[in-house]
Order: structure tokens, then sequence, then C-alpha cells
């Protein structure tokens, strides 16, 4: 193996851990987005490696959503996501509070602001 190909292997280790690392942070749901066009280009973008690896269009954790850019019902299904998360903290924060679980309260409220954001 050359040093080049070292690197590039090396490189690709290291996107793969970063890849690894901000999927196991989602703390409730993960968005990952592609385009298949960048720009001018004429040709289709193939999504990452990274995505064949975790096989996201067969993997039953992975709700594949296409977006053509015509169509606004699919960002107001994402919408709609978020509203029933958010809405589900806050039913646990309320409940925590209401048993008088302090810390647990203050995580929900944590969460929800993170989800607001």
């Amino acid at each position: 193996m050359t040093q080049s190909d070292e690197e590039k292997e090396l490189y690709v280790k290291e996107e793969r851990r970063l890849f690894y690392v901000a999927m196991t942070r989602a703390q409730n749901l993960l968005y990952i987005t592609y385009a298949k066009r960048y720009g001018q280009n004429v040709r289709v973008t193939k999504p990452s490696r990274f995505l064949d690896e975790i096989k996201f269009e067969d993997n039953p954790l992975v709700n594949l959503v296409k977006y053509d850019g015509q169509n606004d019902e699919v960002l107001l299904e994402g919408e709609r996501r978020v509203e029933k998360v958010k809405q589900g903290l806050q039913e646990k924060a309320v409940s925590s509070l209401n048993q008088m679980h302090l810390k647990t309260a203050v995580q929900r409220i944590v969460e929800l602001a993170k989800v607001k954001h």
C-alpha cells in the first residue's frame, strides 16, 4: 500500500468515525439529507458511502422520505413529527413536575429546548 493509499484509508476511517459520532449523539430524531444534484451538476450525485453501509434504503430503522422540491407535504410531515416530539416532551415534563420528580422534569425541559432549536 502506498503512502497515498494509506492517507486515503485514514481519511475514510475518520469520516466514518465522525458519521458514527453524529448518529449516536441524536437524542430524539436524526435527519440525514443528501441532494441528488448540487448546483449546476449534470450528473446525479451518489449518496455517501456511509449511507450505503447502513443500507438506508432497506433499513427498517430508517424512514426514507424522497423530496423532489415540488411537494411541500413532505416538509409538513417532518414538522408534524417534530411537533409530536415536542408535545411528548412537554407532557413528560408536566407529569414529572406533578410527581415532584424535579430532576427528570428539568431534563425533559432541556430536551424540549434542544428540539425547539
